[in-house]
């Protein structure tokens, strides 16, 4: 049995009071849509999916960047992979 790892990458709008959309698109081409939510001091990431017939919801926390790196998301975009 192997691991499935899917990578995902796409626009993301940010108002003032920290809530936003994000649209994410994985390597088979299948795109979804997010409404998020950051806490104010950028701890915590809070999202649901807004496509018809889905029902996903969750969080993430965000880790300590090591030494020297910089945050891994560029302004207005998201990437990452998700296992």
């Amino acid at each position: 049995m192997g691991l499935d790892v899917e990578t995902y990458s796409g626009p993301y709008t940010l108002k003032p009071d920290c809530s936003g959309t994000l649209t994410l698109t994985d390597t088979l081409g299948v795109t979804t849509h997010w409404d998020i939510f950051v806490t104010r001091n950028g701890e915590d990431l809070t999202f649901i999916q807004t496509d018809a017939g889905s029902v996903t919801s969750g969080f993430e926390i965000r880790r300590d960047q090591p030494r020297g790196r910089s945050v891994p998301w560029p302004l207005g975009t998201a990437s990452g992979w998700f296992q």
